[in-house]
């Protein structure tokens, strides 16, 4: 702080040569000027500026958290939709595999009943079905235990 004051400080006792010898005994009169000079520390509030630094740096760490929150969010989401697909292309690929070994199991029936296949021939395709079935119900039910993890309901009918 600058504390500037001007003045002026009792009467001059007259106009003699004698009385501006006396003035340099004894104490002066007329105008006066003050200045001050006045330094307080510290020059900045340094607190507070460490708090606004402080606050800044935390909502800094708060948006990063959220950004790496939202990309992990993001990447879950990926792999759970890729996922899901592979699931369903993998459903489709071993239901028609069912349906196709059905289909033979049913044509060599008749074949074997005709003479024209073997039963030895129906029995291993039969056992091929069986376990094109039971692979299947098992994929099913994998898929539908993935599912339900993330909310999703699956109806194989």
């Amino acid at each position: 702080d600058l504390d500037v004051r001007a003045g002026y400080a009792g009467a001059a006792a007259g106009r003699s040569p004698g009385s501006y010898e006396r003035a340099l005994r004894r104490d002066l009169t007329g105008p006066n000027l003050n200045v001050a000079v006045s330094l307080e520390w510290p020059v900045r509030n340094r607190f507070a500026r460490g708090q606004v630094t402080q606050r800044e740096a935390e909502l800094q760490a708060s948006d990063l958290a959220q950004k790496e929150l939202a990309s992990a969010i993001a990447a879950e989401v990926a792999i759970a939709e890729e996922s899901l697909r592979t699931a369903a292309d993998l459903h489709g690929i071993a239901a028609k595999t069912v349906a196709d070994l059905a289909r033979v199991v049913e044509s060599l029936r008749s074949k074997v009943a005709k003479g024209e296949a073997t039963v030895t021939t129906l029995v291993q395709n039969e056992e091929l079905y069986f376990q094109a079935r039971s692979s299947f119900v098992d994929a099913v039910s994998s898929k539908d235990e993935k599912h339900s993890a993330w909310g999703v309901s699956y109806c194989s009918g």
